[in-house]
């Protein structure tokens, strides 16, 4: 039997405020609203400053990617700013995939605080070769609300969603399976999420709500959510159960995932 995921788009990503950036809340993560209603965001970004347009940089007034035109010790780090241009932040912590935080000056320079609260480091990128391998891809493409912002492109996680733990999600979040929808092509991708608290076999309407491990699928007479697993090494299963593949493919990184059946 082969079975559906249930809810797993991830449209695209929204900036708000200054530097407050959330991913769509249709990818099931928990990370909030692109629509541009209702979403929560980190602290605006009060430490940005001006910079020196002579600075050589291919974007002005900074770069993102690559970091440049940022030289102030205390604001060394090129993120989006005031309406939604680029200025210098405060980079006094390294955190990077798999930390929460609160504000983007909680995150190391090259990645941006994504979400919505809960809120997660994510690393910016030009291209999947800047993401970790095998899984992490440049895909998920940061907006204003409405359209792109040119160069506020972020890395998906390089996650394991059939691992038992994964340290490149934070505490209490758990890798799980999405499509993310760039340059108007789907990507299957996995990425972290908070963890739900419904387990094998309860009834769910978005993967949100399962139990670390699980994902929300469709088993052909309702949404229940069922474990993870990698079909393509035919592990991550027990109790008799095989890894079941799903009704169109799901592959990212060269492993096929499923779920348990």
């Amino acid at each position: 039997m082969r079975v559906a995921l249930v809810a797993i788009a991830v449209l695209c990503a929204c900036a708000r405020g200054s530097s407050g950036v959330q991913q769509d809340s249709n990818n099931g993560s928990g990370k909030s609203d692109g629509s541009g209603s209702g979403a929560d965001a980190p602290p605006m970004m009060a430490d940005a400053r001006p910079i020196d347009a002579s600075n050589g940089c291919a974007v002005q007034p900074c770069s993102i990617t690559p970091q440049c035109g940022c030289t102030d010790p205390n604001a060394s780090a090129c993120d989006l700013g005031s309406g939604s241009s680029n200025a210098c932040r405060f980079a006094t912590s390294t955190g990077v995939e798999g930390q929460t935080c609160t504000a983007p000056q909680m995150c190391a320079a090259g990645y941006t605080c994504v979400g919505g609260n809960p809120y997660s480091c994510e690393k910016y990128c030009t291209a999947t070769s800047q993401c970790i391998a095998p899984r992490g891809q440049c895909v998920i493409q940061l907006t204003d609300g409405t359209n792109p912002i040119p160069g506020a492109v972020v890395c998906s996680s390089n996650c394991d969603p059939s691992a038992a733990t994964n340290a490149l999600c934070p505490t209490n979040w758990s890798c799980d399976l999405f499509t993310s929808m760039y340059n108007a092509t789907n990507y299957n991708i996995v990425d972290c999420r908070p963890n739900g608290t419904a387990g094998v076999n309860a009834a769910c309407s978005t993967t949100v709500a399962c139990a670390a491990g699980l994902t929300c699928v469709n088993n052909g007479t309702s949404n229940v959510c069922m474990t993870i697993c990698n079909k393509t090494a035919n592990t991550g299963c027990s109790g008799g159960k095989t890894c079941t593949g799903f009704a169109t493919a799901f592959t990212v990184g060269g492993t096929e995932y499923g779920v348990c059946n």
